[in-house]
């Protein structure tokens, strides 16, 4: 028996794939990656709380970076720069 699809509610759509996020890389050495979050100091909690900026270190120098909003970019941002 073959029934027919009357309602438009009824038809199922599936949301389009979202672009995968990559990391950012080290600004000092540009092979690491910025993944490990690193502390504060106390003067930049206190003054800059209210600002999105966070510290990261880089996996591959070790070096910390201050990174304002996100750590994750967009892969096709990250293939635009390269």
């Amino acid at each position: 028996m073959v029934s027919a699809i009357k309602n438009k509610e009824s038809i199922v759509t599936y949301p389009t794939m979202e672009p995968k996020k990559q990391l950012k890389k080290c600004p000092h050495c540009n092979k690491g990656l910025l993944r490990n979050r690193a502390k504060r100091p106390l003067l930049v909690k206190a003054t800059l709380f209210w600002l999105p900026i966070k510290r990261y270190e880089c996996s591959f120098c070790y070096k910390k970076t201050y990174v304002y909003g996100s750590v994750f970019e967009d892969s096709n941002n990250a293939d635009n720069n390269s």
